[in-house]
């Protein structure tokens, strides 16, 4: 958490990470509930594509209770290996700020993500950050064409 000066936090419990193609959210209206199109589990390109595959747009999607403040969030995207471990190095995005509101149960939050570049067929995984607090991960499957 950054601040003015020192405090002591917890980080913030994440409630659901999603991964998806796009979201819709009426940023005039603070209590309005976010719409989450194609919700992501398996990514078959179209046929043709190569890899590296670059998207033209997905979307992070979470939600996360905990103390007021402003919280700075990084997150990783690795690919995994047969026995579930990084194959590779990850793409990182951040610092991303969460603000968690005084007296708020939930904040919920949808983040663009530029160039999510899947560059093999196998399966990934989005791992969000608060320091060195790993918040939640979710993973998707990326599969031939």
């Amino acid at each position: 958490m950054s601040s003015g000066g020192f405090q002591e936090t917890t980080p913030p419990v994440v409630r659901c990470l999603l991964v998806c193609d796009h979201i819709r959210y009426d940023s005039n209206a603070p209590n309005a509930a976010y719409t989450l199109e194609n919700v992501l589990a398996e990514l078959i390109p179209a046929e043709g594509s190569a890899f590296p595959l670059e998207l033209p747009e997905a979307w992070l999607f979470f939600q996360a209770q905990g103390d007021a403040g402003t919280y700075d969030l990084m997150l990783d995207l690795v690919r995994l290996d047969d026995e579930g471990e990084d194959a590779d190095e990850a793409t990182t995005w951040g610092p991303m700020t969460l603000l968690i509101s005084e007296g708020a149960w939930i904040e919920s939050r949808g983040w663009a993500l530029a160039h999510l570049p899947p560059d093999a067929p196998g399966e990934y995984e989005l791992r969000l950050w608060c320091g060195r607090d790993l918040l939640a991960r979710t993973s998707f499957l990326v599969r031939e064409a």
